[in-house]
């Protein structure tokens, strides 16, 4: 199809490939030399060093911790690591067209994340991107003629290095197997030996003293503690003795209290007694001799003279009959209340009560309120 194409059409095929010559060489022409040209390789090397760590340390503190995290990134095809004495590499391999830079920012933050459980003497990781950029684009050797290696080394770091660095388009130049100048310093074991020889014995008649003054202060110390047991043994026997001193008075006090009261009950009984007599003293005469026994008193005689002393009776004695009136006097039973009546002729009885005490009223029957133990005695006077 192609040959019956051109055979019919020649002028065309022939302006086509007129055209294809000339846009050839209009590239070829336009075209650049790059030795190096930018190539995004899908590799990320994380650096991390770990100063005194043996392998098997890098290995368990700093590499697995490392290859847990950072192999949950998307898009990762392989993952491999090398724990050396003081440093570890993990090298991380993506898939073709992966976005390296949205790898770099993953990596990132799942290094941060892993770098708080880390040991505090681990630093922290660096994340390299293999490019060919990291390559030397050339490797010199310089020598001079008639001069030292200390002077070629001065050269090369003050001169060399300052004018290729200021060349457009130079990003680094480093310098290797230079000569570095070193200061050593040697100690004369003999003069450390008799220094420390010097501060030991120094050290040991220092602790000699204080090992003195610590015996001397643990003795006072356990003096003091002797004398202050004494002491707190009679403290103890002195707060015994007055403890029962104290308990001794607080039982006297509870004594004069309770005799207060009783006296203050005395007292109060003795104020009702007089009382009592005040308002006997009061009574009017009655207008008829009283026999000494109720019970030979006329009925009639009894009825007017109950009527009469109703105001000072007690409910007790009240509505009582001559014979029952009678027979409590006789029988000695207390009576409710105290009550009295003046009697006729200015006479003076005497009546007993309790068997302890006396009381003489001028002409006057008096009724306590306290066993009868004895009956009514006349006394003239």
């Amino acid at each position: 199809m192609l040959s019956q194409f051109s055979v019919k059409r020649p002028y065309t095929v022939l302006v086509a490939v007129v055209l294809v010559l000339v846009l050839g060489i209009i590239s070829f022409t336009g075209m650049k030399t790059d030795l190096l040209p930018d190539i995004e390789l899908p590799y990320i090397v994380v650096v991390t060093t770990y100063p005194g760590a043996s392998p098997e340390q890098v290995e368990q503190a700093v590499t697995r911790p490392l290859e847990a995290t950072l192999g949950t990134a998307g898009g990762l095809k392989n993952i491999s690591s090398i724990s050396n004495e003081n440093s570890s590499i993990v090298i991380l391999e993506f898939v073709q067209n992966t976005n390296m830079d949205s790898a770099t920012i993953e990596l990132s933050n799942s290094i941060d994340m892993v770098s708080a459980r880390l040991d505090s003497s681990v630093s922290k990781p660096m994340l390299l991107r293999i490019s060919p950029d990291m390559l030397p684009v050339a490797v010199t050797t310089v020598d001079m003629d008639g001069r030292s290696l200390e002077e070629l080394s001065a050269f090369v770091t003050g001169t060399l290095l300052p004018a290729f660095e200021r060349i457009e388009g130079v990003a680094s130049v480093t310098a290797a197997g230079l000569l570095e100048k070193e200061l050593q310093v040697s100690l004369d074991q003999e003069k450390i030996d008799d220094l420390n020889s010097r501060i030991r014995n120094d050290l040991e008649v220092k602790l000699g003293r204080t090992e003195a003054q610590l015996k001397s202060a643990q003795a006072e110390l356990a003096a003091a503690l002797e004398k202050l047991d004494e002491e707190t043994a009679k403290q103890q026997e002195q707060l015994a003795g007055a403890g029962a001193e104290l308990n001794s008075a607080i039982a006297n006090l509870n004594a004069l209290l309770a005799e207060e009261s009783l006296l203050e009950a005395q007292q109060t009984a003795f104020e009702q007694e007089r009382e009592m007599l005040l308002q006997f003293s009061e009574v009017q005469l009655l207008p008829f001799p009283l026999p000494l026994d109720i019970g030979e008193l006329d009925p009639a005689v009894y009825t007017a003279l109950i009527a009469w002393l109703e105001p000072l009776l007690p409910e007790e004695l009240e509505g009582l009959s001559q014979t029952e009136m009678a027979q409590m006097l006789e029988s000695g039973r207390r009576l409710p209340i105290s009550w009295a009546a003046d009697l006729p002729h200015h006479r003076t009885y005497r009546s007993v009560y309790g068997g302890s005490k006396v009381y003489t009223l001028p002409c006057r029957v008096a009724f306590y309120q306290t066993e009868v133990s004895g009956a009514l005695n006349p006394i003239i006077g």
